[in-house]
């Protein structure tokens, strides 16, 4: 979960650095390269930044990272001072209206790589929906640019006749609110004073972007999906924020690569299947955990029997049930994956036979409980009607039970493999004594 909360932290340092910071000029961001040297070098850094971390994406082949970066440079670099000020107002709403939904698509979208069919099809889809952009801005697309504009304005109301809150459609409530957060509508000043207005479906597409993207990170949970959310709302921060366009800007680069290094982490120390901390993880752990620790092992009894029978569908799903348990394992234990059917846990400062109190509740939960696995023609919804006759066609139930060998670090035991071999060994007299047993090393 805190992997989860990074790119949210990120963006909330930004913000409130961008709230105590000189502020520049009004619009001063929309025309890059004019103004202070600052603000050139605000310029340079923004593009520096998603340049590394496109070429980053490109390495760990993360296509959405990579078209998300293109996105957002496009945007940065389509405010620059070419930009005709007649069409700027017109560019500033239909950016509003295409940016979020490209970015919660990409939320949404399973990951590929960036040369891949299924990335250049996207990477076209992509393009596409830059040229969509910029046409708002000819002349041709003002009606519907009008129409976007004008959703959520209040109609106007006959001189003397009230108007209440009842009266009022859910677009004119919408806007008035937007107005009263003074980001839009008449007398607000539009976006930080910079004359761009905020039109409420703008905020109203903003919004529902960024519930697709949280809804894309609760299904998933990876921090690329968390490095979106974040970005929605730098971004919009941004669009909020025109005066402080390219220093918004890094900070969406900066979110983008910290998910991108929290992947990375993910998937090098952490295992696939129960998402616990894998071996290598171990390995670090042992090498900074001190010299006073008791190391458990644990292994699943007969297990190849329960994937012989069972299939490894199922054998699958009781390592992932073990998994669970064993996040709850207490006395300050770290569980890890040390491969196959085998976990391990680490007690930091705990002599053996404390470790051995709290790996025999583990043992004694794991033993008490019987585990409800899917069948593998057990489908996915709840069918409609009457329930099969034979539950068993839909689940099974199977009583799971583990042994576990303990080693503590000591003068026989001085090195980090060989505590974690007599570890072993004692766990090979706790299957040879019946299994379903702790014991601790001699």
């Amino acid at each position: 979960m805190r992997r989860l909360l990074l790119p949210l932290l990120i963006v909330f340092c930004f913000a409130a650095f961008s709230v105590i910071r000189s502020e520049p000029a009004p619009g001063a961001a929309l025309d890059a390269e004019v103004g202070s040297t600052s603000g050139a070098s605000w310029v340079l850094g923004s593009r520096v930044a998603f340049a590394v971390v496109f070429l980053l994406a490109w390495r760990l082949r993360r296509g959405r990272v990579a078209w998300a970066i293109l996105a957002l440079a496009a945007v940065c670099e389509g405010f620059g001072p070419a930009t005709r000020s007649g069409a700027r107002a017109d560019l500033y709403l239909a950016v509003g209206l295409v940016l979020p939904v490209v970015l919660a698509v990409l939320a949404w979208l399973r990951e590929w790589w960036v040369i891949s069919r299924a990335g250049w099809i996207r990477g076209i889809a992509l393009g596409l929906s830059g040229a969509a952009t910029y046409a708002f801005t000819l002349p041709s697309a003002a009606p519907w640019l009008e129409k976007a504009r004008g959703w959520g304005r209040a109609p106007a109301v006959p001189q003397g006749e009230p108007t209440t809150q009842s009266s009022m459609s859910f677009s004119s409530r919408f806007g008035q609110w937007i107005s009263d957060l003074g980001l839009g509508g008449p007398g607000s000043g539009g976006a930080a004073g910079s004359g761009l207005e905020i039109a409420p479906a703008v905020a109203l597409v903003w919004i529902v972007a960024l519930l697709v993207a949280l809804l894309a990170l609760w299904r998933k949970r990876t921090p690329i999906e968390a490095g979106m959310v974040g970005v929605l709302i730098a971004s919009a921060l941004a669009y909020a924020r025109p005066d402080q366009l390219r220093f918004f800007a890094v900070a969406c680069a900066v979110v983008l690569g910290a998910a991108l290094v929290e992947n990375a982490f993910t998937l090098a120390f952490h295992d696939g299947l129960t998402g616990l901390p894998a071996r290598r993880a171990l390995e670090e752990r042992l090498q900074q955990v001190g010299r006073h620790y008791s190391l458990a092992m644990l292994d699943l009894d007969k297990f190849k029997l329960l994937n012989d029978k069972h299939g490894h569908e199922v054998g699958d799903q009781v390592l992932k049930l073990v998994a669970t348990r064993m996040r709850g394992v207490t006395g300050g234990g770290e569980p890890f994956r040390y491969g196959g059917e085998e976990f391990t846990v680490v007690f930091a400062g705990r002599s053996a036979g404390e470790a051995q109190a709290h790996m025999d509740a583990l043992r004694q939960e794991i033993a008490g409980r019987k585990f409800v696995v899917r069948s593998p023609g057990r489908p996915k919804k709840k069918p409609k009607g009457a329930l099969p006759s034979r539950p068993s066609t839909i689940t099974k139930e199977l009583k799971v039970t583990v042994s576990v060998g303990i080693a503590e670090r000591s003068a026989k035991y001085s090195t980090k493999d060989e505590v974690m071999k007599a570890a072993d060994q004692a766990l090979y007299r706790s299957k040879k004594a019946g299994r379903n047993r702790v014991t601790i090393a001699k």
